[in-house]
């Protein structure tokens, strides 16, 4: 362990400062997210029924599948990126960088070549247990996010250089501005029509894209010209170097996929789009103290990457005992929302949806697991020891949705909250606690510590 010289004290307590500007940072965005992510539900239940709201939101989560084409590139390169800037060496910063750029293109472009043949000719009525008459607008929609995501993907690459840079906060702020003018934009088409998926899928995804580019443009010209993207800089070795570790956050990513981003398709299709409504409804309330928890150890990620680097472990273990104290706080907090829940949905949903207290006792018992399941999640990756964990997620991959599929047939989305919990939750709580610990006492061997 390295000895606590007087600019290693400077370099932690700098590390610290940064750390704590971005987690207070963060949890601003996040309420200001809250905020806009509470009043996007009542506008756009305003404008679109109860069951084309439900299939709007399926639409965006299977969608969300081309967001992991990417093969685990932005954790890879997050990684790396604060690897090299630690090391100050700005040449292999712009080699990594340019390579994700170009090699993201490459990727998403071959993957929309690959997905547009399957979205028209799959028969989504059918699919998604919606009306027959609504299957062409259906399939236009996706397209259409399908595009915008896909562009949005490749230059949502800007916030992993900011995450780098220890500039966490600022890296999240863009995807709150882009919804309040996605809200604007809502409202003001609800003066010229009424109920369109196609018209509300554009207005709530366009914005994004244009606040990325911007922000591209922006920081690429200004703070961070020396590692900006360029052609020549893109080297097939920086491929390997970012991939190597990258598949490894893909597995983990993939698997997180399958239990979150098919429970809206799960429901709809086995239920009714409906359904989905009340999961997502539910689903949004309560998970609003982990987003918050979240942002704190996003927060962290990269501090922690920079400290296991440089050797200094007291940091490390003074910051996940910060997060533990944090854990503990934000689970008071989400009794206290369980408490006043049928208060807070009269006012924000009125009678338009009603969330069963059964399913709101399901998404506490999840959330608070998951509270304590994400921050050693959280070291895992920034140490970049996830072996371990690529071996659990693919047991997730294959037992979930065979389970979920009986589980919500038998007991609708609670069956869900409970598969979630039974097959992603408490896997990720009782080995990342036990991987945590021994890496950071030092007697991590074998897969423990690869």
């Amino acid at each position: 362990m390295q000895m606590n010289s007087p600019s290693n004290i400077n370099i932690a307590e700098l590390r610290t400062k940064k750390l704590n500007r971005n987690a207070i940072g963060s949890i601003a965005v996040k309420l200001s997210t809250m905020l806009v992510e509470f009043i996007k539900v009542s506008i756009l239940l305003s404008y679109l029924s109860v069951e084309k709201y439900g299939i709007w939101l399926t639409i965006v989560s299977i969608v969300l599948w081309s967001h992991h084409f990417d093969l685990g590139l932005g954790t890879g390169l997050k990684y790396k990126l604060t690897e090299a800037i630690a090391q100050n060496d700005i040449t292999r910063g712009k080699h990594l960088v340019s390579t994700a750029y170009v090699s993201i293109s490459i990727i998403m472009g071959a993957a929309l070549l690959l997905l547009l043949p399957i979205i028209v000719s799959t028969n989504w009525s059918d699919m998604l247990n919606a009306p027959v008459d609504l299957n062409t607008e259906i399939m236009y929609c996706i397209i259409s996010i399908l595009v915008v995501f896909i562009c949005q993907f490749v230059l949502e690459l800007i916030t992993i250089v900011l995450k780098s840079y220890q500039r966490t906060a600022i890296s999240e702020v863009f995807k709150p501005i882009s919804n309040a003018i996605s809200l604007v934009v809502v409202i003001i088409l609800g003066f010229f029509s009424h109920d369109s998926l196609f018209m509300a899928s554009l207005a709530m995804t366009v914005p994004y894209l244009v606040v990325l580019l911007i922000a591209n443009i922006w920081y690429f010209t200004k703070q961070y010209r020396d590692i900006r993207p360029s052609r020549e800089f893109a080297k097939i070795e920086y491929v390997k170097d970012i991939y190597s570790l990258g598949l490894k956050f893909f597995v983990n990513q993939f698997s997180a996929l399958v239990v979150f981003s098919t429970a809206n398709f799960l429901l709809s299709h086995t239920i009714n789009p409906s359904e989905v409504s009340t999961y997502s409804t539910a689903n949004t309330y309560y998970n609003l103290v982990v987003i918050f928890f979240t942002a704190i150890i996003v927060a962290s990620s990269t501090p922690i990457t920079d400290a296991f680097v440089r050797g200094d472990i007291t940091w490390v273990k003074g910051c996940m005992n910060k997060l533990f104290k944090i854990a503990l706080l934000a689970i008071v907090l989400e009794l206290i929302m369980f408490a006043i829940s049928d208060f807070t949905f009269s006012i924000w949903v009125g009678n338009k949806i009603s969330v069963p207290s059964s399913l709101a006792i399901a998404f506490v018992m999840y959330n608070i697991l998951a509270l304590f399941s994400q921050q050693y999640n959280l070291f895992l990756a920034s140490v970049g020891k996830m072996n371990l964990n690529v071996i659990i997620s693919c047991c997730k991959i294959v037992l979930f949705i065979p389970v979920a599929v009986i589980m919500v047939k038998r007991f609708g989305a609670i069956g869900l909250v409970a598969t979630t919990i039974i097959i992603n939750t408490i896997p990720n709580l009782v080995f990342g606690y036990i991987q945590t610990k021994m890496i950071i006492s030092g007697t991590a061997r074998g897969i423990w510590n690869k």
